[in-house]
C-alpha cells in the first residue's frame, strides 16, 4: 500500500506538472486542482486497497468474476454486471473522498466552505471513480490476462507494469480534465 500511494503521488506531480507547467506559474485554480488531486487520490488508494485486497473465504462478485474480462463462462449480462457492481461501489466512495479532501483543503487554506462547490467536486470523485477509474482497471485487468496468455512471464510482468504506469498517468490527466470541465 506504503509503495502504491508514493507511487501514486510522483505520476501525480509528473502529470500535473506535464498538464500545467511548473508549479511557479500556476494560477490558484490550478494549485487547488492539483492539491484536491492529491488528497484525493492518496483517500482512493487507502480506500481501494481495503476493497481490492483479497479476504480469506470471500466471495467473488457476480458470475463468480473478480473483472470484466476474467476468464471463464460468464455471460455478457455477468460481465457488465461486475462493472455496475464496481460502479455502485467506487463512485459514492469517489464522492466522498472528493468531497472530503475539499473539505480538509478548505480547512488547511482557510477558506470557507462553500456547498454548491462541495457538490460539485463530489461530482467530479463520482465521475472519476465510478467510471473512469472503474472502466480504466476493468481494460487493465483485461489486458493483464491477454499478456500472460500470449507472452513469457517476465514479459507479460513488465507490460503489466508499463500499462499500469501509463494507466495512472492517464487517470490523473482525465481527473484534472474533469476538475477543469466541472469546477
Amino acid at each position: 500500500l506504503l509503495w502504491e500511494i508514493v507511487q501514486d503521488q510522483f505520476i501525480i506531480v509528473l502529470t500535473v506538472i506535464g498538464s500545467c507547467g511548473l508549479p511557479m506559474f500556476w494560477t490558484p485554480s490550478q494549485l487547488a486542482h492539483a492539491c484536491l488531486l492529491h488528497a484525493t487520490a492518496l483517500m482512493n488508494d487507502v480506500l481501494l486497497m481495503y476493497f481490492l485486497a483479497p479476504v480469506a473465504g470471500e466471495s467473488k462478485q457476480a458470475g463468480g468474476l473478480s473483472h470484466m474480462f476474467e476468464p471463464g463462462n460468464a455471460t455478457i449480462a455477468q460481465r457488465l454486471r461486475v462493472w455496475v457492481d464496481k460502479f455502485f461501489l467506487y463512485a459514492p466512495l469517489g464522492f466522498l473522498t472528493a468531497v472530503l479532501s475539499s473539505f480538509v483543503l478548505s480547512g488547511v487554506v482557510n477558506e470557507p466552505i462553500n456547498m454548491f462547490y462541495l457538490t460539485k467536486v463530489g461530482l467530479v470523485g463520482f465521475l472519476h471513480l465510478g467510471i473512469s477509474s472503474n472502466t480504466r482497471y476493468q481494460m487493465i485487468n483485461g489486458a493483464d490476462v491477454l499478456y500472460y496468455k500470449v507472452m513469457d512471464k517476465g514479459a507479460a510482468r513488465g507490460a503489466t507494469i508499463a500499462s499500469r504506469l501509463v494507466n495512472q498517468v492517464a487517470g490523473g490527466k482525465l481527473f484534472l480534465m474533469l476538475s477543469n470541465f466541472i469546477l
